[in-house]
């Protein structure tokens, strides 16, 4: 099964669905499962906002710190493009 590394909190928006668009310089033909690995950077002043949100909006939040170094979830890569309306 296919892999995609991402840096924490994006590894876990990934997971839950929040976050739907990865950029990447790179393009794949790959469709299908693919586990999300956190790695072990963690983007500190990013991780802050999100959690402070998501306690703002009475959203769960995984405590802190957020999980790195593993496989943290899975998604289905449904395609990969130029260009997204996502936010």
């Amino acid at each position: 099964m296919k892999a995609l590394s991402v840096h924490q909190p994006y590894a876990h928006l990934i997971v839950r669905g929040d976050k739907d668009v990865e950029n990447r310089s790179w393009a794949t033909s790959y469709r299908g499962p693919l586990l999300i690995h956190a790695g072990l950077k963690v983007e500190r002043d990013d991780a802050a906002y999100y959690a402070r949100e998501a306690r703002r909006l009475g959203l769960d939040w995984p405590p802190d710190p957020l999980p790195t170094g593993g496989i943290v979830g899975i998604v289905t890569l449904a395609d990969c493009v130029m260009e997204s309306d996502s936010d």
